[in-house]
């Protein structure tokens, strides 16, 4: 059964453009993807006042009472709120966020608060998997 299945997910917020509320904003959905499973685990619509974290916030509870296997989710740096960060880490699960170049702010803000770190072995490794799914 997929909910006891042990599984990582990335989070994304995907904007409709062509697509318009009655306002006529573009409409937002926030999804949980579990890749290797080519599954959708959650979808939640955004809005002004519903944005993508707090939306995902919102569904932290149900998500992993659905699926109690999902340890890890992977967000881009608009995720990197500490109160849903917090959030994911009082459900006993693990987040990484992912922070570009092309967010300069966030890249000087992070490199300058680690800099007194000493780098430690890696826990894990990248894997690269042959032949297209």
């Amino acid at each position: 059964m997929v909910a006891d299945q042990e599984v990582n997910a990335s989070v994304d917020g995907k904007w409709a453009k062509q697509s318009q509320d009655t306002k006529g904003n573009p409409l937002v959905m926030v999804n949980v993807l579990a890749h290797d499973l080519k599954l959708c685990l959650a979808r939640g619509p955004a809005s002004e006042k519903r944005h993508e974290p707090g939306v995902l916030q919102e569904q932290l509870g149900q998500l992993f009472e659905s699926y109690p296997g999902l340890k890890l989710l992977t967000m881009d740096a608009l995720y990197a709120e500490r109160d849903l960060c917090r959030a994911i880490a009082s459900h006993g699960r693990d987040y990484l966020v992912r922070i570009k170049g092309n967010q300069p702010e966030v890249l000087t803000a992070l490199t300058e608060g680690f800099a007194a770190e000493e780098p430690g072995e890696p826990e894990a490794e990248t894997v690269e998997k042959s032949g297209s799914n």
